[in-house]
């Protein structure tokens, strides 16, 4: 088991961000890069824990971010209250993940920022290993965004002209280990 707990404070003068200006060109939002001084503060506490039984595993955090001008008002683009878990799997050659991620609505937005809404993803994914020899074969599979959740994630540049995030997404592969 393990558990942790990270936090940070950052008083930055000259801070560069990119900053939405308001206006469009060609239905595209405008932005500028912007200085000002600012503070970023947030932190992480996390946890994980192997559990009595040998195949099972899982982790879970917590992570807060908040940034905002020496001058007033908040930074653009910071990422809202992300709560993750997730539960691992292994059965010898077997490997299973099933995990969440959950991000909290972002109200705290910088000037012509527009805030999103609170969103909870679902992910699975999985591999078997096949022995050749004194080399591995591996097929690993997985499915993003099981549920095809439609969300806008806070740091996107294209939710302001109704583009979502992607949905369900499934992949395989093979890694081949020599």
């Amino acid at each position: 088991s393990s558990f942790g707990l990270d936090v940070f404070y950052n008083s930055i003068q000259d801070y560069i961000y990119l900053e939405p200006t308001g206006q469009t060109m060609s239905s595209m939002p405008v932005y500028n890069y912007s200085q000002a001084d600012a503070s970023l503060m947030g932190g992480e506490l996390y946890f994980s824990k192997s559990t009595s039984l040998d195949w099972l595993s899982y982790k879970t955090s917590f992570e807060y971010v908040s940034g905002e001008k020496a001058e007033g008002g908040y930074l653009p683009f910071i990422s809202p209250f992300t709560f993750k878990h997730a539960f691992n799997l292994d059965f010898d050659s077997n490997n299973y993940k099933i995990s969440i991620i959950s991000k909290g609505k972002q109200n705290n937005v910088g000037q012509f920022e527009t805030a999103t809404d609170s969103y909870l993803l679902m992910n699975l994914s999985g591999s078997h290993e096949f022995n050749l020899g004194n080399n591995n074969l591996g097929f690993v599979w997985s499915i993003n965004n099981l549920l095809d959740e439609e969300y806008y994630d806070h740091l996107s540049r294209f939710k302001k002209m109704g583009i979502h995030e992607m949905g369900r997404n499934i992949s395989f592969g093979l890694n081949y280990k020599f």
